[in-house]
């Protein structure tokens, strides 16, 4: 199991660059889905939801985005992920008409699920979900597996270098469970 999660490290550390930023263009309609993140005390988005929200508000303003979705449950006695990423986007003062929360999945494998069965197959065509970059890895290999063909963009989160390996080891053991288990 130890040499697994060894392999499952360097995949997501060789990989995790080319999944980061891949290109879009100014006349495709995209359907951008941001994956749920933890809510702080008082409903406050963590730092790394509010990084994923602000790159999701980047392609708002610089793509054409027919839908955005916010996904993510929540935590007894507090307000989903999907509707704290919706309070943040508009403390920017975004508009919200195209934006549709998802308050339902509790994992990435499930809000892949909800992407595959739950969004129009037209709407599949042209699909950026963004997370953060030590994330995307096991969301591509989730999608490869539920056959989804999707664009990834990280969020433009610095992290330091102990947060940075903390957050790899937990993706390795996760990745590392999805390819033995798919969950």
């Amino acid at each position: 199991m130890i040499g697994f999660l060894f392999f499952s490290f360097f995949f997501i550390a060789s990989r995790q660059e080319r999944v980061k930023l891949q290109p879009l263009n100014n006349k495709t309609a995209y359907t951008v889905v941001v994956l749920g993140a933890a809510v702080w005390s008082d409903n406050k988005p963590s730092p790394i939801l509010a990084a994923r929200v602000d790159k999701a508000i980047d392609i708002l303003k610089n793509y054409r985005v027919e839908h955005l979705y916010f996904t993510g449950s929540n935590a007894p006695g507090e307000l989903s992920e999907a509707e704290v990423a919706l309070n943040y986007l508009k403390s920017k003062n975004i508009p919200t008409d195209r934006i549709i929360t998802e308050s339902n999945t509790t994992s990435t494998t499930e809000q892949i699920q909800f992407i595959k069965n739950k969004i129009s197959d037209e709407a599949k065509n042209n699909l950026i979900v963004i997370s953060d970059a030590f994330h995307l890895v096991r969301i591509k290999e989730i999608s490869k597996f539920h056959q989804l063909k999707i664009k990834t963009i990280a969020s433009e989160l610095e992290l330091n270098f102990f947060s940075d390996i903390y957050n790899k080891l937990r993706e390795s053991l996760a990745l590392t469970v999805f390819w033995f288990f798919a969950i």
